[in-house]
This record gives C-alpha cells, structure tokens and sequence, in this order.
C-alpha cells in the first residue's frame, strides 16, 4: 500500500503506535506524524505538514547523512543517535527508516520510526560511572584485594595485589591462583564454602608470592549477588601482617637480651613505676641490699636514710620533669647497714612518648671512699717528708745557683737569639736558602722555601744551589752573590720546582759567616700571586671601562631611538588612513624595539640595570631552566644535573639567573655541534674557587657556586681573554650579537658576585659563577613608579611642562600633545624648567640626564615649590633603585626611553585625573 491510497484505517493504526512514527514525502517533508511523535517532540502535524524538521543538533548530523544514503542504497537503514525537541531538549533515540517506492522505481516517501532510548542510555551512563567510582576506590586501596567469579577464576587484582603477591591481572584473568600452601588447603577450602554460602568470613592463614616467599596474611571475604540475588562470585581482602609479626618477634627478642643484659650487670639495678613502685630488680641489687624481686615487687621501698630523704625527693622531682639525675647519696640494706651510693637514674617513656617510670643504676662505693680516706692519711705524711728534703735541698742549690748564675745567664741569652732566630727563620712567608759561599750547598731552608720549591727540607739540604735555577740568569745571580758583586740587590728570576714548572720570583741575598764558615742567605720572593692580583686587577678594570663606555653609549643610543620612536608615532597618527605607510612604520617601530633590547644588554653589561636581589632556592632554578632546555635544546644535547642536598638559599634576582643560564647553555650548544653533554652543578664554594677572586676574601662559607660545564670544542688562551668582552664573537656574521656572555658578566657583577671561566681547545669549557650566600631578609624598598599600559589617547587638557635636554625630543611631544588639546611649555635644563613652571602647569615631564642641575634636584626643587606636583620621569637608564628614590622625592611615574607618545598621554590622563583638585 503506497502513501496515496493509504486508509484511515492505516492512519488509527499507526496513531495507536506506542512509539513516534512520521512519513515523508520524496522531497523530505513532513506527511503525516501520530500522537507519540507529538507527545515525545513537542510539534503537531500543523506545525510540521509540508515542511522539513530541524531537529538534528549538529554532532549527529554526519551520522544522519550515513544513513539517509544507506537507506536510499538498501531500502532501509537503522541508527543510534540524538534529536532536539521543540523545547530544547536532546534526546537518545534509536531510529529506523524504510524507503518507499513505487513501481517505476522511485522514491515515493518514508516511514521513519523513532524510539526514545534517553532512559536506558542515563541508566547505562550511571551504572558505567558507578563502576569506574568502585574500580577507582579498588585501585586506590593500599590492601591487596582480589575479585573471584563463582567458578573461582580471577576477574580482578587491584594493583596493591600485584605488589604484594606479584602477579598482574593479565597473567591472572580467567584463571585460578595457585598461591595457598599445603598446610592452609583445608582451611582455605573451609572460608570459601562459608563465604559461598553468604558469611563474611576474617582468616588468619599464609600465602605464597608469585617468587616463592610466603607470607603472613590476614584476609577477609564476602560474597557478591546480583540485583536478582543470583551469586556472581566473592571478594577477597587481603592484609600483609609478615612485617608486623617479625618486628614483634624482633621486640621479645630485643627485650630478652636487654633482660639478660640487666641480670648480667655488675650494678645493683632497679626499675620503679611513675609511682615508686618496684618493677625490677637484678642479682647485683638483690647481692647488695639483701631484697630479692619477689620480696619487693609491687611494692615502695623504703631505703633512704633520714638524712638523705629532702634530697633524694628533690632528685625524684627532676625524674618526673624528665631529666637524668647523677647523686652522691647513701642506702640502707635489708639487714640496716649504711652504704655510700653513686647512683645514675634516668626516665623511662612508653611508646607514645608519656613517662612511664623510672632506672636507677647503683654503685656501692663505701669500700672505695674508705681506701680514698686511708690514701688521704698517707698523702699528708708523704707531703710532709718532702717539704722536710726540699728545704734541704734548696739550701743546697742556693749555694750552686750562686757558682753557676753567670754561666746559666750566658746560656740563656744565647738560647734565646737561637729560638728568636729559628722563629724569624720558619715564620717569614718568603723561601731563605743559606748555603756555602764556595761550594754553593744549601745548608739551610725554611718551610717556605720547602713549598715554593715542591721538596722537603731533607731533600734540599745538601743539594747545589745552582740545581734550583731555571736558567743561567739565575746561575750568573748566584756568582755575583758568592762574590759580593749582588749583596743588598734584588733580580726578578725563575726558579724550577721539583715537578718541573718554574716559577717567578724576586730574588735577593748577602754574605755572612756561620761558625766561622762563609756562606750567603738568598731570599725568594713568589711573584706567581701578586702578577696574578694584578692581572685580575688589569682584566677588571678593562672591563669597568668598557662597560662605562658601553652604558654611555647605551643611553645616548636610546636617545636617538626615542626621536625615532616619536617621528614614527607622529608620522602614524597622520598617516592612519594608508595601511601601507602604516605597514613601513611598523617595521621601523620593530626595529627601535631590536634597538632597544640591544641597549638594554649593554645596560646589563655596565651595570646600569639594577638587580631585584631576594632569598632565592638556586637548586629549583637549575631544575626549571633545565625543563624548558630540554625542550629547546637539539635532542643529541644531554642535559645532566648535579645539584648539592641542602644548599643555601643565595642572594639574587631569580629571572636574570634565568637569564644567565640560558645565555650559558645556549653557548654550551654552538660549542657542541655534533652534540654532547651540557651539565649544570651546584655546590657550596670551595677555597680554590675563592682563589680566582680577591675581592671574594678567603672565608668560602659566604658563596655558592654555580658551575655550567659542556664537552664542546673549547677555546684557546686568545679567545678567553676576551669573552666578557661586550660585541666580541667568535661566530659568523649574523649569528650573535656578542652581547650573551657580556651580559652575564654584568649581571652577576650586579649581584656582588664573581664568575671565572676554564677551557681548552678540544677539552670543553667550564664557567664557574659565585653567588653570595642569603642573609637575614632585608626590608622592602619603596615601589619603584612604572609605566602604565600604552593606550590610545581617550581625551586631553592641561598644561605640561616638557623638560629635556634633547629639542627634537621635546617638540617631538610638544607637536604630538599640542595636538590633543594640551598646552606645552618647553624647557632644557633644570633651571630653565623652574623658571618657567607657571601656577597653572598641570603635570611636568622630566628627563633624568640633564646638564647643570639635573634631573634629579630639579624635581626635588619642583616639588618644594608645587607640592604634589604629577612629575613624570623619563631616563635611558633602567635604574630600579634610582626609580624607587625619585618615588620617595615625589616622582608619580617612570618611562624608560624609548616609549611611545600614547604611553606619555596614558600616563598624564592618570596622573591629571587622579591629581587633588586643590593645590596646598
């Protein structure tokens, strides 16, 4: 039957249909629809008859299309998917389509059936979010649990199982576990048959490991049903108690021999309650007081002496309070004999730390006293014999010392000149020789001339004196001294060591005559340390000067791109409606932005960027610059980390420690071509880091040391002499600045650091960089005022006085702002910018580098005269603490130069609109 000569009677009979039923024509529009489709979707036939419906939300709609084409291709088609409702909603539906066509083939419409599946579909989403809830709460359980089907085959492990017993649930899944030993079958057997038959069962039992290691368990079981009470299979937990009971075992044994161990003491020991009463005693006490544990167990004992008790109660209170007690006291035994006791006693605390009682170790000590009492006597007499003989016999030597006074007073002067001498001779930091003035052997040498040399003194003695010259001007010196001809002269020389250096030295010596025998003392003064001292003094001093000369030309360079930066925001306000022209001048602004990050490393280099210097954790830098390296790094780049335990916290700013880390590795990688390893350590300094350093004194407690160490090619003495050098490069044209290692140079100059760098051609290159160690926190500074975001102009008024020693830059921002409505008064010093502050001056902006009177004291003098005068400051420098001082003078905002004309007018419409109506 086709939809033309369809019946009412079809019609009720698809209007009965429990579920939503429409008919579309071949075009796709609506025929006919029943009530369910209406109660289910929300439309009647009125509102859809003729007209194609837009229920499908746009994630089936690929789906939909599938279908369309497959039911047009087989005549039917039937589908999972989703509808919209008129009201909104989005229902699950499972939908079947048949195509009807009529005998020439085609399509004549189709019955599309639609069933609403919503329910079934949330129930089936909550029960799967229910199980994953029970699986998460399995997973998480540090207890080892098991899940068995009622066949007993394994259908869970959570992964506590799988550490504890060690089989995966894949090596277990569908399959029984054979880990019960022989001696627990019978009862395991019996806890199943119960669990089965519903109770939950708690077993004490054994279990093997998956390597063979049995263990003690605890385990407890229920069944599991279904909704119908159908029994699915049963749940197994499981508790590892092997560590619990060996470490009891462990305690009873521990116990045991501390037993053993009180019962073998020689002591008398006694072990009381928190309230005196007697808990034990050993066979030594029991020897010595006469009580045994039985007769006194439970029991206060009563053996202190009337006289000892104040000071005995006072040593039972200092038990109670916790503290040890050592007393010189006395006892009484069973039978009332009166022992002298040195007694120890100390408080015994329970496992929750509570005091528990008290032992006290005894020590009859009355035999001892006695025999101290009888050496005593004897001591006495024994004094008394010698005072007798010593008054004899110092009668006796006041009679020698009056015979022999001149000679020992002889000797004395000539042992003392010989001990001044031999202190003189070791003392003195220079290496003496002295040796024959004939023969040239060396008689003598002091310690410093042991180290300088690398020999012992054994080794020098007798040994020519010529042997230690490095060349013959050094033999030449050694004649002329044997001679006379270079007494009282010094030559700079160079000596050999044992190892075979030579060292520099200043060389100088004189006859003299020792026992009768001529001789000559040559004095060697090390030159190595001070050519090193003033190297390191000439190095940087080099580069004082060339980064002021760099910070000079820093801040004039920024000048000039503040006039280009300006002309290009003038020329873009004029020329805004040609997107070419705009285009061009957004080159130039992106080339004054490459400009100024070029000034601002040589800034960095000449320390005219100040450093945020706070307690910073050097290790967890490392780790963060480390992280993003290995994501930028070339992948044949290894990075590797030694970082010390427990380093102090140093004394930085922790983004330009970024900074000078990345600055380093990426030197480290064009070191590295063919890649290698890249490592970063710390530690705290060593003195031989210091050694590099004068300034770092010889105390290395204070630093920590950063160390970046690559296995590149390294560099030859030439090229390490001026790697700190700002614009030195050793890359070709166009691929570095030369700026990298100068401005980690600058940067930890800035933080009073010190930084050394090792390398040979072919043995990689190590920098090491020494940071001061944090101290206590210092106080906040003032907020240095800064730049507001740059905006354009909403609207203007006012006066301004521009004060600036550059014209350009001051018509600049005159033509600029005279444009938007404000006033401008220009000026090109200090003094000239006081004369011309009128009563009606709005706002002032004011260079810091002027001549004369500067910057400075003239907003120091503005402020006196106008108080709360909006001044805004501008400076090439990027000077943070110079910033935070003008802020306290007064300064409201700060614009490092260059910056844009819209960031000039943001600043004064905040300043202006935020300024007190009145003036003082």
């Amino acid at each position: 039957m086709t939809p033309d000569t369809r019946t009412p009677e079809l019609e009720r009979l698809f209007q009965g249909y429990p579920d939503p039923f429409v008919f579309y024509d071949g075009e796709g529009r609506v025929r006919f629809l029943n009530r369910a489709f209406e109660r289910v979707y929300g439309w009647t036939l009125d509102d859809l008859r003729g007209r194609r419906i837009d229920f499908v939300p746009p994630e089936e709609r690929d789906i939909t299309q599938a279908s369309i084409r497959e039911a047009l291709e087989t005549g039917e088609a039937q589908i999972q998917t989703r509808r919209r409702t008129k009201a909104g909603e989005i229902l699950d539906v499972e939908i079947r389509a048949v195509c009807v066509r009529d005998e020439a083939g085609s399509l004549v419409g189709t019955y599309v059936i639609h069933r609403d599946r919503s329910e079934e579909v949330r129930r089936r989403r909550e029960l799967a979010e229910s199980e994953a809830r029970y699986r998460i709460l399995l997973d998480a359980s540090p207890d080892p649990i098991s899940v068995y089907s009622a066949e007993g085959t394994v259908v869970y492990v959570n992964p506590a199982f799988t550490a504890t017993f060690g089989w995966t649930l894949e090596e277990l899944s569908g399959r029984g576990i054979d880990f019960v030993p022989p001696e627990e079958a019978a009862r395991t057997r019996d806890a199943v048959a119960r669990t089965l038959a519903g109770e939950s069962v708690l077993l004490d039992t054994r279990r093997l490991t998956k390597d063979g290691r049995l263990l003690d368990i605890q385990l407890r079981t229920a069944a599991i049903h279904d909704a119908d009470g159908r029994l699915l299979g049963d749940i197994v937990i499981y508790r590892d108690l092997t560590a619990k009971r060996q470490a009891l075992a462990e305690l009873r044994e521990t116990r045991a021999r501390y037993r053993l161990l009180l019962d073998a003491s020689p002591d008398p020991i006694c072990v009381y309650t928190a309230d005196g009463r007697v808990v034990y005693v050993n066979p030594a006490f029991t020897a010595t007081f006469g009580w045994t544990l039985g007769e006194i167990e439970g029991r206060e004992l009563d053996f202190v002496p009337p006289g000892e008790r104040k000071r005995t109660d006072e040593a039972i209170g200092r038990l109670l309070r916790g503290e040890p007690v050592s007393l010189e006291t006395r006892r009484l035994t069973k039978d009332r004999r009166v022992l002298e006791i040195s007694l120890h006693a100390a408080p015994v605390r329970d496992e929750d730390g509570n005091l528990s009682g008290d032992i006290v170790i005894y020590r009859d000590v009355t035999e001892q006293r006695r025999r101290d009492a009888e050496l005593e006597r004897y001591r006495t007499r024994l004094e008394e014999m010698v005072r007798e003989r010593t008054r004899a016999l110092e009668e006796a030597n006041a009679r020698l010392s009056r015979e022999i006074g001149v000679r020992r007073r002889a000797e004395a002067a000539v042992r003392e000149s010989e001990a001044r001498y031999r202190a003189l001779f070791a003392a003195t930091p220079d290496a003496i020789l002295v040796a024959e003035a004939e023969g040239g052997t060396v008689l003598e040498a002091n310690p410093a001339a042991c180290r300088l040399l690398g020999r012992t003194e054994g080794a020098l003695r007798g040994a020519p004196l010529e042997a230690f010259w490095a060349d013959d001007a050094g033999l030449r010196f050694s004649d002329r001294l044997r001679t006379g001809e270079a007494a009282g002269a010094t030559a700079e020389l160079r000596v050999r060591r044992a190892d075979g250096s030579p060292v520099v030295v200043e060389a100088s010596g004189r006859r003299l005559v020792l026992g009768n025998r001529p001789s000559v003392l040559v004095l060697l003064h090390d030159l190595t340390e001070q050519r090193r001292l003033a190297e390191q003094l000439r190095h940087a001093q080099r580069l004082e000067a060339v980064g002021t000369l760099a910070g000079g030309i820093a801040h004039e360079f920024r000048n000039l791109l503040q006039i280009v930066r300006g002309q290009q925001d003038l020329l873009a306000e004029r020329l805004r409606g040609d997107p070419d022209a705009l285009r061009r001048l957004g080159r130039i602004a992106e080339a004054c932005d490459r400009g100024a990050r070029l000034t601002g490393q040589l800034l960095t280099f000449s320390r005219k960027v100040e450093s945020r210097l706070e307690p910073v954790d050097l290790n967890r830098e490392v780790r963060q610059v480390a992280e993003m390296l290995r994501g930028t790094l070339p992948r044949m780049v290894r990075i590797d980390l030694d970082l010390a335990d427990g380093l102090p916290t140093v004394r930085a700013d922790a983004a330009q420690v970024e900074q000078v880390l990345v600055n380093l590795a990426l030197n480290a990688r064009d070191a590295m071509p063919a890649g290698g390893t890249l490592t970063l350590a710390t530690a705290p300094a060593r003195p031989e880091d210091l050694h590099a350093h004068a300034a770092a004194g010889d105390d290395p407690s204070g630093w920590v040391a950063l160390r970046v160490r690559d296995t590149g090619i390294g560099m030859d003495a030439t090229t390490l002499e001026r790697i700190f050098d700002p614009f030195f490069t050793t890359k070709t044209v166009g691929a570095g600045t030369g700026l990298g290692l100068a401005t980690v140079y600058g940067i930890v100059q800035n933080h009073g650091g010190h930084i050394t760098c090792r390398s040979r051609p072919g043995e990689g290159t190590e920098f090491t960089l020494l940071l001061p160690r944090a101290g206590e926190a210092e106080p906040a500074g003032a907020e240095a005022p800064g730049p507001a975001e740059p905006e354009r102009p909403l609207s203007a008024c006012g006066t301004l006085l521009v004060v600036d020693d550059e014209e350009t830059i001051r018509e600049m921002l005159a033509e600029y702002l005279g444009g938007l409505g404000w006033e401008v008064i220009q000026a090109g010093t200090g003094e000239q910018a006081l004369e011309r502050c009128r009563p009606d001056v709005d706002a002032v902006v004011l260079d810091l580098g002027m001549p004369g009177m500067g910057g400075e004291a003239c907003l120091e003098e503005l402020q006196r005269r106008v108080p709360g005068l909006p001044v805004v400051v501008v400076s090439g420098y990027a000077e943070a603490e110079r910033a935070r001082r003008l802020a306290e003078k007064g300064a409201r905002a700060y614009l490092p130069k260059p910056y844009r004309l819209t960031e000039v007018v943001a600043v004064l419409e905040r300043l202006v609109g935020a300024r007190p109506p009145e003036r003082p």
